[in-house]
């Protein structure tokens, strides 16, 4: 837990440094084959994602142009999956990953909030990724106050900050999907 907070705090000073930045020269938001080398200028083996997919640390994620309920989301997620691929509701299962998301929707400048595929459904105050992996909780990960939705609010969303917040199913919010 201690290298997930060091990780997350890298990633806030980060963002508190770039937005003093000039944007064009700092910020990677979508990796293309024509320019395959990351920011800062430093060359690494690049993994390269299908279309409508782009690179966010190390797994492809799409952010669909549409908002819908959390099953939904998920059900849209796994029928617009590219040939050859599976895709879930993003599951934010590492350190280094939550990092790389919450990083990308802060730097979205934004107020959308994204359903993810984590739901404490079966056990209340239990939460769990699609995968089975277990969400951490507390701070840095949640919003202040959060969860605290009871029986009521059962799945994820990650807000524009970049924290988790429990939401009840039905509400309807763009989502992230994720290749497996």
């Amino acid at each position: 837990m201690k290298t997930c907070g060091v990780a997350l705090l890298v990633v806030v000073l980060a963002i508190m440094v770039s937005a003093e930045e000039d944007d064009s020269t700092k910020h990677c938001h979508k990796p293309d084959a024509e320019h395959p080398e990351p920011c800062g200028g430093v060359v690494a083996e690049v993994k390269t994602c299908p279309e409508p997919y782009f690179l966010i640390g190390n797994r492809c994620y799409w952010f669909p142009d549409a908002l819908r309920e959390m099953e939904d989301s998920h059900v849209y997620c796994a029928v617009r999956d590219p040939d050859g691929h599976t895709a879930t509701l993003a599951v934010l299962d590492d350190c280094e990953t939550f990092a790389s998301v919450a990083n990308y929707i802060a730097n979205l400048k934004s107020n959308k909030s994204y359903w993810l595929g984590g739901t404490d459904f079966f056990e209340e105050d239990n939460w769990f990724w699609l995968n089975k992996k277990k969400v951490l909780t507390g701070a840095p990960f949640w919003e202040p106050g959060q969860p605290d939705g009871g029986l009521k609010e059962n799945n994820l969303i990650i807000n524009h900050h970049g924290h988790l917040e429990d939401r009840d199913p039905s509400e309807l919010h763009p989502f992230i999907c994720q290749l497996k």
